[in-house]
């Protein structure tokens, strides 16, 4: 029973050995004395500064990409590819990207609406082009400096 004993306490000696020699770091600790700083932040200075700008969508927007998405929708019916591909172009100058993402408001908990899952306005046009129907509202446009839209949100 002795021997035992003696086996299990070399056993957990050897085993804590093992567990705090893996358990050592490259970099030497630190000295209370010394203490580091890291001055790479890129973040800007002052970013309770920063404000985004908002711009006026004009009503001539939400028409023209009202028109434009039903256009599409009727075009798709037609199975004429260059009209539809040129159709989507088109809509394609009016965003500032293909990444521009398009939400669809479900419902409303309160104030607040509840989005469905998110797309960019690529998939959301190939989407439209094979559902070849535009049932949404325009909830919402925000546009850029330049007047590119950089979200789009529709309604049911």
């Amino acid at each position: 029973m002795r021997r035992t004993s003696i086996g299990v306490l070399l056993l957990m000696i050897s085993f804590v050995l093992i567990s705090f020699s893996s358990c050592k770091s490259s970099q030497p600790a630190a000295s209370d004395n010394q203490v580091s700083v890291d001055n790479t932040s890129t973040e800007p200075a002052e970013k309770e500064n920063v404000v985004e700008q908002t711009y006026v969508v004009p009503k001539e927007t939400y028409t023209r990409v009202n028109k434009d998405f039903n256009e599409l929708a009727e075009l798709s019916e037609t199975f004429f590819y260059d009209k539809i591909n040129d159709k989507i172009e088109e809509i394609y100058s009016y965003f500032e990207s293909k990444e521009t993402p398009v939400l669809t408001v479900v419902t409303f908990s309160g104030d607040r609406p509840v989005f469905d899952r998110p797309m960019t306005i690529e998939q959301y046009l190939n989407y439209l082009k094979d559902k070849k129907t535009f049932n949404l509202k325009i909830y919402e446009i925000t546009v850029n400096k330049d007047e590119k839209i950089t979200k789009l949100v529709l309604s049911k």
